[in-house]
């Protein structure tokens, strides 16, 4: 999963020296640290959904549409 989240800092123009950092907080905050290391295959359904949320809010973007997100997900 981590893969993802380094390519995805690299196509959307992060500099590689914010990335370490921007993909541990974003981990922590998805509460998906602990499956840092797992192929994004093996995930649960809400978990892949969390990550894809992580993919959606790096860069900061001005705007962002999520078609609810939060279905499936683990309160």
């Amino acid at each position: 999963m981590r893969e993802h989240l380094e390519i995805y800092c690299a196509i959307k123009g992060i500099r590689s020296d914010y990335c370490e950092e921007i993909i541990e907080m974003s981990l922590i905050e998805m509460d998906l640290k602990q499956y840092s290391d797992v192929f994004a295959g093996k995930l649960s359904g809400g978990n892949k959904r969390k990550l894809q949320c992580c993919l959606a809010l790096l860069g900061n973007p001005a705007v962002i549409l999520l078609d609810e997100p939060s279905t499936g997900v683990d309160p």
